[in-house]
């Protein structure tokens, strides 16, 4: 039977804000950054609006109902409204009722829904159902991940790993978890996360920028909705020169309700033979649950999540074994691997088996979170939220180094509290606050110190960026209040975060050992490099001050404008950092001293058309400047090297590997230094524009198109200035040279010190803000609910990204050095395709869901992405120019080499004669589809069902790992010519391996078997 209400009263729920204010002006409903705002209309068949309909809204989850009516327009309307999903029911005497159910409410935006209803006289016995069908309005264009995106297809139970069905992110495609390798054309230190309004701390390994990272701490069973802005026009967001997350976690309602989870899998069943060459079980399991339900009702409510997990990922062999040997002579026979654990055994009596073979990486631990809200009046609403993760990880995935990590473990933990009191008033609002948030991560190496094998392009032991301490603590505190005047919405307010970082880690530590070839590992002759240095961490706090004003005009019922300014400014420690007495003495240059730039003021400006004012037709348009901060693992490098970390290299016979070398054997221990020069310092700058136009049509049907630009300056470049003036020699092809070089079978390396312009120190680097980048992105996306059960969604993104900063991917501060320091030709070589550059991103899922007690879920999804682009070179470990970077020079092409171009064809490269461009080659496509079957089982307990779930990832994919970039070989029967010779002749083979994978990483086939309460 149907109920009519006169007036609006609420029921139960903890509406965010007190939805009872209902009477806030439009211009109100997208001025928060954690609740969104619902606007309705509800006509007749013919257009006609009606009064007087009782619009019942409910959560999809249970607990929450808001009961209202139509005014004399047909409009109703919710100003501030907890983001989620809600079904919506409008019913009226003499009308055919109409539930919309699904309607996603997303923070910061208006939904708007239609309703039309078809006169029909009494008796009526159940309301016709619409699945989900709402326009979304708001400043700037944001890619809400759905409720079923948060609960399906979870390869990963992180919220932030949900981002793998958006192409917001350039995505790992191998075993690697986290929101990306990059956004907005920077790498993923530069995005940033706020969970509930109040950004969250992300870290992996500070010393590998482009590592994806996770929030482990935020489980996507206590996430209600994480969205994705490129461009944060309001103003009360601290923007990022990156791409924003922002998550908002779940709430509890009326309803007692509780809700495990759970799955297992094994390899035996889902994983490729290939990436199980181990014959590992790979079992792996996680159990949870989620509890909620009132602590008062109507009043006050909780909801608290935990979880567990036990992964244990297979993974192929270390290296792919080359089909021949171009150099037969400098190698024995059978597999690498096996020679390698042969000369392990009878040379150095060390057993290398498991440096050598498969790993099995495993994943342990868990996670908490609890919140609670509590509606002190009917303005004022309160919310405490605090939880936690705690993890162990052997053998994890690190970077794009060749080594297998055997015996490597993280130790890692996340913390998060958050709290906030919101007010409300009929002309005001007021959000406050308060959070805390820290992530500590532990890595720790193997007892084998890094080694490399150059002809083999194969590396084992610890990585140059093992073992490293970081740890990073926020306090952040904020308020935003807001004032209607008239047909403008006043927003003013700031914010204060203070951080504490500590740091102990120095690239090479542990010592890098490279070997030219097999028969020299055999009898160790090669290099060695190590910084070693008193093992004390470092550790400061910083402080960022923020202030905004911006006005909302309602220009007209359609159009809104937003303009405004934000002040940022950071304050770094004092004498943290001092001048190296005997290096001023020598140039004259200070190497103390702290940066100085005050980030300065941010505007930001926008403009929304709602054509009509019916979310039908949306046009939006603006941007904004968007300040970063100082990375504060780059401030703890300059106060690390400070002088007092001395880099020991050597060249020759290192037989007692892999014990560390005697003083004796390393001819050259310096000091090495970074420092930021104060004076030219500035904070990076993020100028960014977008546009887009969005149409909804009515019966489930959403088409976006936009575009977007960004360009940033100030990114930090390093140069190295105790390199010599100029180039003591050129090779053959006309390379700068400038140290004297030594072969050593298939690997060419500088003496030791032959390269510094003043010999009592090493490398010298100066960060200096000279790097930009320019990025350009198209992205369309569609919503399309087909019928009742089937639903599908797709977007795609096209970018392209230049920049000319070197050496993000690479752990080793010497890959970031241009190897043509000034000019080449007349240009910067460094200036060119971005290392980020991913082209075409697409992604979509089709889902079908059937109704009743038994319902069948089924989603499919498929991922797709360029590959990423590389610099034809050599071998890792040759340095042709001498500047110390075993990674940085490129090849240089003669297309009248028919071998070459073949060569090149194959792995797509730009074909240009002479020395190769950067990134002028690209990787293979990336590509993977997943899968996910669900199906309710006849039993249930208080309305809720039992789910078992079969999921199915990567069921088909494409191979991924580091790609071998050697253009050519050295050969080791060459000789260089004779030590002072002004041109050094290179005897050089193209590399028939040019362009395939050296070692397999991809994203292991998976199929596990869950149950779930719905």
């Amino acid at each position: 039977m149907m109920t009519v209400f006169g007036r609006a009263r609420v029921l139960a729920g903890p509406l965010l804000l007190a939805g009872v204010c209902a009477f806030l002006p439009a211009p109100l409903l997208a001025q928060s950054l954690t609740s969104g705002s619902l606007r309705g209309q509800v006509n007749d068949e013919l257009g006609v609006p009606l009064s007087g309909v009782a619009v019942t809204l409910e959560s999809a989850r249970g607990g929450l109902r808001l009961e209202l009516e139509t005014d004399f327009d047909g409009a109703f309307s919710v100003p501030l409204l907890a983001p989620g999903v809600y079904d919506i029911l409008a019913e009226q005497i003499g009308f055919q009722p109409v539930r919309r159910i699904g309607i996603t409410v997303t923070a910061g935006q208006r939904t708007t829904v239609l309703f039309a209803l078809e006169r029909r006289p009494p008796p009526i016995s159940a309301p016709t159902e619409i699945q989900g069908d709402a326009a979304r309005t708001g400043m700037g264009r944001i890619r809400t991940l759905t409720d079923f995106e948060m609960r399906e297809l979870d390869r990963n139970p992180v919220a932030t790993d949900a981002l793998r069905g958006t192409s917001a992110f350039v995505s790992p495609f191998d075993d690697r978890q986290g929101i990306g390798i990059a956004g907005s054309g920077l790498p993923a230190m530069r995005s940033r996360l706020l969970v509930d309004g109040i950004p969250e701390v992300l870290l992996r390994h500070p010393g590998l920028p482009a590592e994806p990272v996770q929030a482990e701490a935020f489980a996507r069973q206590a996430t209600e909705q994480l969205n994705v802005l490129g461009t944060s026009m309001d103003n009360e967001f601290r923007g990022t020169p990156g791409t924003l997350l922002s998550a908002l976690t779940r709430r509890g309602g009326n309803a007692v309700s509780f809700q495990p989870y759970g799955w297992a899998s094994s390899a035996r069943i889902g994983d490729r033979t290939e990436l199980n060459p181990g014959d590992s079980s790979g079992t792996s399991f996680l159990v949870g649950a989620v509890l909620s339900g009132a602590i008062v009702p109507d009043t006050a409510h909780f909801l608290i999540q935990a979880q567990y997990q036990s992964v244990e990922l297979p993974t192929a062999r270390p290296w792919v074994e080359p089909p021949g040997d171009v150099f037969p002579a400098v190698v024995g026979a059978g597999p690498v691997s096996d020679q390698i654990r042969t000369i392990g055994q009878t040379t150095f009596g060390r057993n290398l088996a498991a440096e050598t073979s498969p790993v099995v990486r495993t994943w342990e631990g868990g996670s908490a979170l609890a919140r609670v809200d509590w509606r002190l009046s009917g303005t004022q609403e309160l919310m405490v939220r605090v939880g936690g993760a705690d993890w162990d990880e052997d053998s994890p995935r690190l970077g794009n180094g060749l080594s297998n990590n055997a015996g490597v473990t993280l130790d890692a933990r996340d913390i998060s509290a958050a709290f906030g009191l919101t007010s409300t008033g009929s002309r005001t609002a007021n959000e406050f606050r308060v959070g805390f948030s820290s992530a500590e991560r532990n890595w720790t190496g193997s007892s084998l110190p890094g080694t490399v094998i150059t002809g083999s392009s194969v590396a084992f032991g610890t990585s140059g960026e093992l073992p490293g301490s970081f740890e990073e603590r926020a306090f952040d505190i904020s308020d935003a209040f807001q004032v209607r005047a008239g047909n403008h919405v006043i927003k003013f307010g700031g914010n204060a975060r203070l951080t504490n970082y500590e740091q102990d880690y120095r690239f090479g530590s542990g010592g890098i050992f490279t070997f030219g070839d097999l028969d020299r590992f055999g009898a160790g002759t090669g290099t060695f490099f190590q910084a070693s240095g008193p093992a004390r961490p470092v550790d400061f706090n910083s402080t960022e001050v923020g202030f905004f004003l911006q006005d909302l005009w309602q220009a007209t019922p359609e159009i809104q404008l937003l303009y405004g300014v934000r002040y940022e400014t950071q304050f770094l420690p004092t004498r943290k950092v001092l001048d190296n007495t005997a290096w001023q003495a020598l140039t004259g240059i200070a190497t103390g001293g702290r940066p100085s730039d005050r980030k300065g003021f941010s505007p930001h400006a926008a403009l929304v058309w709602d054509v009509q004012n019916r979310g039908e037709w949306i046009l939006r348009a603006g941007g904004g400047l968007e300040v970063g901060r100082l990375d504060p693992a780059v401030f703890a490098e300059a106060m690390t090297m400070d002088g007092t970390v001395m880099i020991r290299r050597g060249l020759g016979s290192f037989s007692n590997w892999p014990n560390l070398p005697a003083g004796a054997q390393t001819q050259v221990s310096a000091p090495g230094l970074t420092f930021l020069p104060d004076s030219l310092y500035r904070a990076p700058k993020s100028y960014k524009l977008e546009a887009g136009l969005t149409r909804h049509v009515e019966g489930g049907f959403n088409i976006s198109l936009g575009g977007r630009y960004v360009h940033t300056d100030y990114l930090l470049r390093r140069e190295d200035l105790n390199r010599v003036p100029g180039p003591l020699a050129t090779t053959s092809e006309g390379r700068p040279v400038f140290g004297s070089l030594v072969q050593q079978g298939s690997l060419i390396t500088p003496q030791p010190g032959s390269n510094r312009r003043f010999g009592s120190f090493d490398a010298v680097y100066a960060l200096l803000p000279s790097g930009e980048s320019d990025y350009y992105e198209f992205n369309a996306g569609i919503e399309r609910q087909v019928s009742r059960h089937l639903s599908i969604m797709a977007n795609y993104t096209f970018s392209d990204t230049e920049d000319n900063v070197l050496g993000l991917s690479s752990g080793d501060p010497a890959d970031q050095l241009s190897p043509f320091p000034g000019l080449l030709n007349g240009i910067d070589w460094a200036e060119g395709r971005s290392d980020f550059d991913v082209p075409h991103r697409a992604a979509a899922t089709l889902r079908y869901r059937s109704t009743g007690r038994t319902a069948v879920t089924l989603a499919v999804r498929g991922r797709v992405q360029s590959g990423l682009p590389f610099t034809p070179g050599f071998q890792p470990g040759v340095d042709l120019n001498g500047d110390g970077s075993g990674h940085n020079d490129p090849a240089f092409i003669d297309l009248n080499n028919a071998g070459i171009r073949t060569l090149l064809d194959a792995s797509r490269c730009d074909l240009v004669t002479g020395f190769a461009e950067r990134n002028s080659c690209r990787a293979d496509t990336q590509y993977g589809v997943d899968l996910s079957f669900g199906i309710g089982l006849p039993v249930s307990a208080g309305g809720r069902h039992l789910t078992l779930t079969v999921d199915a990832y990567n069921i088909t994919s494409s191979e991924s790992g580091p790609v071998d970039r050697a253009l050519f070989l050295v050969d080791p029967a060459g000789t260089l010519s004779p030590p002072g010779s002004r041109t050094v002749n290179l005897s050089l083979v193209p590399n028939p391996r040019f362009g395939s994978i050296l070692s397999r990483r991809d994203d292991p086939r998976l199929f596990r078997v869950g149950l779930r309460i719905d």
